[in-house]
Order: C-alpha cells, then structure tokens, then sequence
C-alpha cells in the first residue's frame, strides 16, 4: 500500500467517525429526555451502519475503497440517525403515558424487557414505517436519487435498478439494526436495579409526570371515501405531531368498535393543561391526497367526566376518554373563579382609591377658586376705590349718597 492509499484510508475512517458522531449528537437531541440518549443514538447507528457494511463488502457488492464506502456509509447513516432518534423518544413518551401498564406487569412478575414489549414494538413500528413504506413504493411513485443519476448520466437502466434495490435494502438494514439497538439499551436506562420505573426520566421539561392522556373509547364509521379499496385505513392525526395512530380494527362501516384503551395502538394523543389541539380522523388514499372525516379543536375542557363524544353526520360518531381531562377542567374552574374574584377585589379597590382621588382633586380645586376669587374680588375693589379718588369724583355721588339739608 503506497503513502497516498493509507492517507486517503485514515482521511476516510476519520470522515466516517465523524459522520457517526454528528448523527449521534442530532438523534440523541432529539430524544434528550432519554438517559444518556447521545451514546445510545451513536453506538446504535455505529452498530447498524458497521453490520451492513460488513455485509456488503463480504458479499463484494462494492469495492472497499473510499470512492464507495463514504457516500454509501453517509446514506446508511443518514436514515439510520433519522430512526433511531424516533424509536428512542416514541419509546419514552409511550412509557410515560402508559406506566401504570408497566408498573402492573413488573408487579406481576415481569422483567423490564417483558414489560415494555408492547411500547418497544410500537416505537419500532412507527419509526420503520416511513422506510418501509418508501421500499414498497419506489420506482412506482417516487423515482430516488441514485437510480435517476445513473440513467441520466447514460447507464442501463436495468443497471441503475439494480443498485437502487441494494441502496434500498441496505437503508432498510442499517435502520432496523440501529432502532432494534436502540431499543435494547436504552430500554433498561429507564429502570432501577429493583426493576422500578425511574420517574426522573419520564418527567416532562415543565416538571410534572402529570399528562392528559386521550383514548378511543369506541368509534362507527358511516362512510368510506376510498372507492376501490374494500377495508378503509382510518387513522387518528393532531396537527405538530409526527406520528399517525391507524386504527387496525377499523374495516367496515356501520359497525361500532369498542375499545378498551389497552391496545397497542393506544392511546391516541396527549393534551397539555390548558391548551386545545388540533385533531382528526382520516383515511388514506392511494391516489391523491387522504380524505378527512373531520378536523376539530380537542380541548381538556371539552370532556365531561372523563368522556368526550365527537359526531359528525354522515361521517364518523366517536367517543374518547381522558380521565385526567375532568380533573384538570375543575381545577381550571376554580382557579379561574379564584382569579376572577380576587381581579374583582382588586377593581373595587382601585375603583375606590381613585374616586377618593377624584374628589380629593374637586375640593382642593373649589378651594383653591374659592381662594383666587376673593382675591380677585379684593383687587377689583380696591382698583375701584383707587380709580375713584384719582380722577377727582365726589364719592358721595359715586356712592349715590344724597347730601343732608
């Protein structure tokens, strides 16, 4: 190996190392709640990223030589980044919402792992679903990068497709082998050594575990807009959120499903105090954009005892629980009320100081014209008397006195 080669290697494995290290810092911001979620994210896309790459020099489909390893490495590590940082922070926020689910299978002899089964395959289900949907359509919708150069730049475009099925099975597994990683080690992160849910890490930035979770309680649809399809895919959406909550029971309309909001899928959303969210049911649509059943303001305070019941003629009759939502509307209420009467106190006061003001201002101001108009008087008096005697008058004619005889 020449002077040159082994430069050009060691350029090369600083380059990967760096990229490793850039997708780790980004995916563990975005799962910063999750303990020591930045080496978990880095050590993850180190693993998936270095096992497919093994796999693909093993198997010679590319030369190990950094005109190949650098951007087939940058696209592995790109999707396996993007994974990984959903997998871990849709992991933490299902265990937070469902803990008492968690909770109740440790006490029933469960481990960690046997506990969070359900949240680990939900995480992973979500995170992998966007690759995975992107495999089944590509080169029928979306035409990728790497496939489209080549038949541009005057390959065969058999070719071309050739390497896009490879680019595509090796995305799908660098991200499956970091996100199931990911899983596993940041999985036990969230327990104690006495198998106990640490609540330090499920704790929100604003300092409270305390969330309003909203389940589907039961929903009949009345209408499917997909034509050609038999099964309508219905799914629940809020607007500023990533994922979309598909309801896999949901086949046929006219048909009341009922649930009990233990399902994997559950729950459908979380409200923060005091503030709506805008939510709603859909379809997916193959061919144009997916059809909306109805789009609403879900607010805790739209729930009555827990229950809110949503029904839109022609369209959908839903009902969803929040059993927190009732207590957080209360208290709204009385503090609201608390607030409103302490604001009125507060006006009588004000009212009161300034009517004492006002009057305080009206009487020094009488006063003081009392005043100005007395010495006023005064003067034009003796400016009279003064203008009398100067000009030489007979005063008793002046004062209309009528002389003795």
């Amino acid at each position: 190996m020449t002077m040159e080669a082994l430069v050009l290697e060691i350029s090369t494995d600083r380059y990967l190392n760096q990229m490793v290290l850039v997708a780790g810092y980004t995916a563990g911001q975005r799962a910063k709640h999750v303990p020591r979620g930045k080496y978990i994210a880095g050590a993850s896309i180190l693993a998936g990223t270095s096992l497919t790459m093994l796999l693909l020099v093993v198997l010679n489909v590319f030369p190990f030589t950094p005109r190949y390893i650098i951007p087939v490495s940058g696209m592995m590590v790109g999707n396996a980044m993007t994974v990984t940082g959903v997998t871990m922070k849709k992991l933490r926020e299902d265990l937070k919402i469902q803990k008492n689910l968690v909770e109740t299978a440790l006490a029933l002899g469960a481990t960690p792992r046997q506990a969070t089964f359900h949240q680990v395959k939900r995480s992973l289900i979500i995170a992998l679903s966007p690759v995975l949907d992107n495999a089944k359509t590509v080169g029928l919708i979306s035409l990728p990068g790497a496939m489209t150069g080549l038949i541009m730049g005057g390959a065969s475009p058999l070719k071309a497709i050739q390497l896009q099925i490879v680019v595509m099975n090796m995305m799908i597994g660098a991200s499956t082998v970091s996100s199931v990683m990911s899983t596993y080690l940041c999985c036990p992160a969230f327990f104690t050594k006495a198998y106990q849910l640490e609540y330090k890490w499920l704790i929100t930035s604003a300092g409270t575990n305390s969330v309003n979770v909203v389940t589907l309680g039961s929903i009949e649809i009345f209408n499917a807009h997909e034509w050609f399809q038999s099964k309508p895919t219905v799914y629940f959406h809020c607007q500023g959120e990533e994922n979309k909550t598909v309801l896999p029971d949901v086949k046929k309309t006219h048909f009341l499903y009922i649930f009990k909001g233990e399902e994997s899928w559950q729950p459908l959303t979380e409200l923060p105090d005091q503030k709506c969210k805008r939510c709603g049911f859909y379809e997916k649509d193959k061919y144009k954009s997916d059809d909306v059943f109805d789009e609403w303001e879900l607010c805790p305070s739209d729930f009555v005892e827990g229950k809110f019941i949503r029904f839109k003629e022609n369209e959908f009759n839903a009902t969803f629980s929040c059993p927190q939502c009732t207590a957080v509307a209360d208290s709204d209420i009385g503090q609201s009320q608390i607030t409103s009467t302490k604001h009125n106190k507060r006006n009588v006061a004000l009212i009161v100081i300034i009517s004492l003001l006002a009057f305080l201002i009206v009487m020094v101001g009488m006063v003081a014209a009392y005043k100005y108009w007395q010495k006023r008087k005064r003067e034009q008096d003796q400016a009279r008397f003064l203008k009398l005697f100067e000009e030489g008058d007979d005063i008793e004619d002046e004062l209309s006195l009528e002389p003795d005889f």
